[in-house]
């Protein structure tokens, strides 16, 4: 919040409720240039939700902006929810994120987070949201690029949360690439695209190689 060109690198984050390792966000200023590298960030859960591993968000305050984020080479496992989250500036402009070189796996594996923490949660890998399928302009998120990545195994809970999709656009988006990732034993989508919202433009989704995942 409010913070520019800081470099966080070389942590481990264990045992956080709600966003364990990291939350980029706008409140009070615009937060930009930040370099989230190597780290570790296990066992994000929160009865209730959200629990994500790490939160980018621009959705605090329409006079600020979050852009410009880089998060790379961290490993993030056993999230009840999504592993990393995000949603776009409410001002309009581009929340622009490099995610590359990460691990990710175990998302809602109830035999390590506890089957307690299920009623409220959305284990998947990535969702990249907009906060409402209602806000009058797009989630921009042009210039994004989402590459060299693991999304492994996550876990399927059940009922209305079950989710279990390697990556997920969340409403309406613009403007992010995905290429060169490997999805492994995602038991939903190992991407899924058109939930609820608008439109779905100018993504770029190529050379990625999906192993006992079933689905698209």
């Amino acid at each position: 919040d409010d913070t520019t060109y800081v470099t966080i690198r070389g942590f481990n984050f264990r045992n956080h409720a709600k966003d364990g390792g990291m939350a980029i966000y706008n409140e009070h200023g615009n937060t930009n240039n930040i370099v989230f590298d190597d780290n570790r960030v296990f066992y994000s859960s929160h009865y209730g939700g959200p629990d994500y591993n790490i939160v980018v968000t621009g959705g605090n305050n329409s006079a600020y902006d979050t852009t410009n984020i880089t998060i790379s080479n961290n490993v993030f496992a056993y999230s009840a929810s999504e592993h990393l989250h995000t949603d776009p500036n409410i001002s309009g402009n581009p929340l622009v994120l490099t995610f590359t070189g990460n691990v990710l796996f175990g998302a809602g594996d109830a035999a390590v987070i506890g089957v307690e923490k299920a009623p409220a949660s959305s284990p998947t890998n990535v969702i990249m949201g907009n906060l409402s399928s209602s806000l009058p302009h797009p989630a921009d998120y042009t210039g994004t690029k989402i590459y060299n990545n693991y999304f492994g195994r996550v876990y399927h809970w059940g009922g209305s949360f079950g989710h279990a999709d390697g990556f997920s656009f969340e409403n309406a988006h613009r403007g992010t690439s995905i290429y060169n990732n490997v999805f492994q034993d995602i038991p939903g989508s190992g991407i899924i695209m058109g939930c609820v919202g608008p439109y779905l433009d100018h993504i770029s989704v190529y050379n990625n190689l999906f192993i006992n995942t079933p689905t698209f």
